[in-house]
């Protein structure tokens, strides 16, 4: 419930609003009961506000704290607590600007004993440093001990960052071919916006028929991560499509050099006919990709003499077809040999009277899936445990020609804390595609394009 609660208060802070505001004009004692509070200090005389001695079943406590009047208000912590970055108990963060009445903080116990500062406006003093917080002043050593201008933000390698200071060490990193972060923080609240451009995700065969897939989006720093949730805006698409027909030119295909051997015949039949006397093949403009797999389908309107004729596409080669009618082989190119067919003796006489060249696709046209978040990869299609701890499975709507939505959101069952203190955790997309509708692996991928954004809270390492 603290969870729920924190994760409430900082949303209403980004909002302007707050669970119950109160006003005061002389010094005051926050209280337990003040948890999710503002406190507004109205006076023209010094204040002071004494921060609570809480114990570890309050961490999570977070309370607002305005400048009101044109005195300074001064923060105190308890005798064992710690304010800021203040390297000294019973420290204490005060603002005295005057003209600052419409400075503000807002502190969090995120451990014991130690408050922080997760959201800030104006001029704030501690014992270690004073800091000017807000979008439209200067952030003193924010990046590298440099001060952006007034109403500035920073660019750090190409990620947006907004707000109080932010150490490169706080910060996450996009992981994925063709996925981008911004990160937006203010103090140690972030909010990162992964922008994903046809980033791949390739299924593979999982026990039962089903399929899986998934892909590593981004790897939050070291420590102890808050997650608060995240938000997925995707659209996933077969890049391959569905029997795209690679032999579109079997009337123009080239005649071998060997005269009265292959020829197209234009006038009846619209097929190509090959004569005794030469074994030459018929080369076509139909080239392979290694690794992705094909169905050939080849028809023979006659054969009248001498064996067969052999199919051959991406270093596979079939065996002889003899009889009339259609023939049809699925299998994965090896290289990039194009399209072949070569008479087994050159006595063979016959006739082709069509050829069909496409591509088969890893899912079916109208596939079903599931699509969750977690800090494990699924591994064998069952999306469960650490692999559905950030965004529980969520069903895709039935795909239409390969494409689908994989829009999803956590609740608050997914709100925790990371222990990423030995090793740093990660957020994977995992996605699951039903049995009926997995159709081969190794024949392309689907493509993700769209948004995740997470909210997470920086709490530091140990």
């Amino acid at each position: 419930m603290r969870k729920l609660l924190s994760f409430i208060a900082i949303a209403l802070l980004c909002l302007g609003l707050s669970a119950t505001v109160s006003e005061k004009t002389a010094t005051y004692s926050i209280g337990p009961d003040d948890d999710g509070d503002t406190i507004v200090m109205n006076s023209a005389s010094a204040t002071t506000v004494n921060l609570p001695g809480l114990g570890t079943g309050n961490i999570g406590f977070i309370v607002t704290i305005v400048k009101h009047g044109a005195g300074n208000v001064t923060i105190q912590t308890p005798l064992a607590d710690y304010i800021g970055d203040a390297t000294v108990a019973n420290g204490t963060l005060v603002n005295s600007v005057a003209a600052e009445t419409y400075a503000s903080v807002t502190l969090q116990l995120t451990k014991l004993h130690y408050w922080r500062i997760v959201g800030a406006e104006g001029t704030w003093t501690s014992a270690v440093s004073t800091r000017s917080y807000g979008y439209n002043r200067a952030v003193p050593g924010a990046i590298g001990g440099t001060t952006p201008a007034a109403g500035a933000f920073t660019t750090l390698s190409g990620t947006a960052i907004t707000g109080t200071t932010v150490s490169t060490g706080s910060l996450g990193a996009a992981a994925a071919t063709g996925n981008v972060a911004t990160e937006n923080a203010v103090g140690t609240v972030h909010s990162t916006v992964l922008t994903l451009t046809n980033v791949d995700i390739a299924p593979a065969a999982a026990a039962g028929g089903v399929a899986f897939g998934n892909v590593k989006l981004y790897d939050f720093p070291a420590g102890h991560v808050y997650f608060l949730g995240a938000v997925a805006d995707l659209a996933l698409t077969d890049t391959i499509a569905a029997g795209a027909e690679m032999a579109g030119n079997f009337a123009t295909w080239t005649v071998p050099v060997a005269p009265g051997t292959w020829d197209y015949d234009t006038t009846t039949a619209s097929e190509w006919h090959h004569d005794t006397g030469d074994d030459t093949a018929l080369t076509t403009d139909v080239v392979p990709v290694a690794g992705t797999t094909y169905t050939v389908s080849v028809t023979m309107a006659t054969t009248t003499a001498g064996g067969g004729l052999v199919i051959a596409m991406g270093g596979v080669a079939q065996s002889e077809v003899h009889d009339t009618g259609t023939e049809t082989w699925t299998f994965t190119a090896s290289d990039t040999t194009a399209l072949t067919l070569t008479p087994a003796s050159g006595t063979w006489v016959g006739d082709v009277s069509a050829v069909s060249v496409t591509t088969d696709t890893p899912v079916s046209a109208t596939w079903d899936g599931d699509i969750a978040f977690g800090t494990t990869a699924d591994a064998d299609g069952s999306l469960a445990g650490t692999e559905v701890d950030l965004v529980a499975s969520t069903a895709t709507p039935q795909a239409v020609t390969g494409a689908t939505t994989g829009d999803c959101q956590s609740t608050a069952t997914e709100q925790t804390i990371l222990d990423g203190h030995s090793t740093a955790k990660d957020l994977i997309l995992n996605l699951l595609i039903d049995a009926a509708d997995f159709v081969d692996a190794g024949t392309g991928a689907l493509h993700l394009n769209g948004t995740v954004t997470i909210t997470w809270i920086n709490l530091g390492d140990n």
